[in-house]
């Protein structure tokens, strides 16, 4: 199964060719909280690191926020 399956997004690919050289850069993009916790669980059980890592936990405390989680009276 591959990773975009497995986290039920979308994947989008774009070549760009500079001075000969050819680089490819691979998108996901979710959009429904199905998704959204599939990659919270995915990233909680295997973490990134460096600063990755830091922009992830931002991120996750934003999906919270959307959710409710970290809203109070």
């Amino acid at each position: 199964m591959t990773i975009y399956k497995f986290l039920t997004v979308n994947l989008y690919t774009r070549t760009k060719t500079v001075d000969g050289r050819v680089y490819y850069v691979f998108m996901a993009i979710y959009h429904n909280w199905r998704s959204h916790d599939i990659v919270r669980n995915y990233f909680n059980n295997f973490p990134l690191y460096y600063s990755k890592y830091l922009t992830y936990k931002d991120w996750y405390k934003v999906q919270g926020l959307h959710k409710g989680v970290y809203l109070s009276k």
